[in-house]
């Protein structure tokens, strides 16, 4: 897996994607994804994403600059779904995947990715979007 030189940066811009409520995907790039998803939950982003509204990120990649970030979302469009979901369950390169162990709590939420996880009094693990 290649390092990603800008994880714990602030990166210049994103490569970003988000589940639609009709559980299709949607990639795109963004200077800035929280501004960029609110858009697109308001119906002002994407046209593909008016319609299956509410969406969520569930990915996010740095890229150093626009130009990189058009280039790298092109490469994931063109990838079939189940490489989508591998991508999204490992996380971006040199990053912690989502699903990444944690010591959880009981009654103690921690946030991961676009999930909650959430442990019972037993240490049973639910996972929430």
């Amino acid at each position: 897996m290649q390092e990603n030189e800008y994880a714990g940066k602030s990166p210049a811009w994103w490569v970003y994607m988000l589940r639609c409520a009709d559980g299709s995907l949607y990639t795109g790039s963004t200077d800035d994804v929280e501004r960029r998803a609110a858009c697109h939950n308001q119906g002002k982003g994407a046209k593909y994403t008016r319609g299956r509204r509410p969406v969520t990120v569930v990915y996010r990649e740095a890229c150093p600059h626009r130009s990189a970030a058009l280039k790298r979302e092109a490469a994931i469009k063109k990838l079939a779904r189940k490489e989508k979901e591998r991508l999204i369950e490992s996380g971006p390169p040199g990053e912690p995947p989502q699903w990444a162990p944690a010591v959880i709590y009981p009654g103690i939420k921690t946030v991961s990715g676009a999930f909650t996880r959430i442990a019972d009094e037993k240490g049973n693990v639910d996972i929430c979007p």
